[in-house]
């Protein structure tokens, strides 16, 4: 019997120390630090004033600024001659793939403050795995606070498919007519496990690891990169997706009255829908008819791609994912050149 303790305590201490290493390891090598926390507003949110790096398809190597958000520290208050733009987006528009210089926010700009008499600043407010819903919960509760003059989405078709979120999060609904948002995650067991952890779960590198794990086992990825080219099952193939049911190239998406009364909402304010892949037409139709003007980027990835250019591949890591250098690039000229001929006089 006492052998048994000794041995579960051996064991105990074993494990401690191997954590305490890791953690130790993670943070003077900076993987994976810890960058989100989980607002009540808004749910899902980057952390003022915090190191950020990434190693994906791409490098970014940065941090958030005091306000918590990406790119320069614009304060709330704005002057008078300044007009101010906020991306709303997911992880396309947050951008951690590659340095700020090159994101699309910069280029979009700085080509504004070339062509205009006024101040142009551009925040960033995209935030990875956000849909529609939370993508105007966070603009409603966060970004607005900014007085941004235009507001640009950019969207996927599949952002207006209801799902689930892994992190507890608030979430928009009907009362008659008016969207009202739902904050009773804060008193769920999850977040109240979060308040009670929170030093960790927004400082260990360790803790988020195996928070990325847990998300990897869910979503079913574990064995396919634990295993690499050694992997061949057959049960993630049956998961995929098919080409016939993708979101963006059938019309099994339909708006939801909430996200109908959100639109008709966004419909009376200087917001812009950039869209990042083809969109059904009911869709996109049901769109313009609440009187909110749109940019199909997709043209301009096609005409790249007939020149040779892959705005979603990475040759440095060799893989296929968020836009590239050329991406972002072509994007940024695409908004700059749109922005500027639909709001030329409001910038000048």
């Amino acid at each position: 019997m006492k052998q048994m303790i000794a041995n579960i305590a051996l064991f105990i201490t074993a494990f401690t120390a191997v954590v305490i290493l890791s953690e130790i390891f993670f943070q003077f090598a900076e993987i994976d630090l810890a960058y989100h926390e989980l607002n009540p507003r808004v749910g899902k949110k980057i952390q003022p004033d915090n190191r950020i790096i990434m190693l994906k398809e791409g490098f970014y190597l940065g941090r958030s600024n005091e306000y918590g958000y990406i790119g320069p520290a614009y304060p709330p208050e704005k002057e008078s001659s300044t007009f101010r733009i906020a991306l709303m987006g997911d992880s396309f528009t947050e951008g951690f793939q590659l340095f700020e210089k090159f994101h699309f926010r910069t280029i979009l700009e700085s080509g504004l403050n070339f062509r205009s008499k006024k101040t142009v600043e551009v925040m960033n407010f995209g935030v990875g795995n956000f849909n529609f819903a939370d993508m105007y919960i966070y603009y409603t509760n966060y970004a607005d606070k900014f007085d941004p003059d235009l507001v640009i989405f950019v969207l996927s078709a599949r952002d207006f498919r209801d799902r689930p979120n892994f992190i507890p999060s608030p979430y928009p609904y009907l009362d008659g007519q008016e969207v009202l948002i739902n904050y009773d995650f804060t008193s769920g067991k999850t977040y109240n496990r979060y308040k009670r952890f929170q030093y960790l779960f927004e400082n260990s590198s360790y803790v988020k690891v195996m928070t990325n794990v847990y998300k990897l086992i869910q979503k079913g990825r574990l064995p396919s990169i634990v295993l690499g080219k050694l992997y061949t099952a057959d049960a993630p193939r049956r998961n995929r997706v098919s080409r016939e049911d993708r979101p963006t190239r059938g019309p099994n998406i339909e708006l939801s009255p909430v996200s109908e009364a959100i639109l008709r909402h966004l419909g009376d304010r200087r917001v812009l829908f950039a869209y990042k892949d083809r969109f059904p037409d009911h869709l996109d139709q049901a769109i313009r008819e609440f009187g909110i003007p749109v940019i199909e980027l997709e043209r301009t990835f096609l005409e790249l791609k007939s020149r040779g250019i892959d705005t979603n591949y990475w040759e440095a890591t060799n893989k296929r994912g968020h836009w590239n250098y050329e991406g972002h690039r072509a994007v940024g000229s695409r908004l700059l050149d749109e922005v500027y001929t639909r709001y030329e006089q409001s910038l000048q």
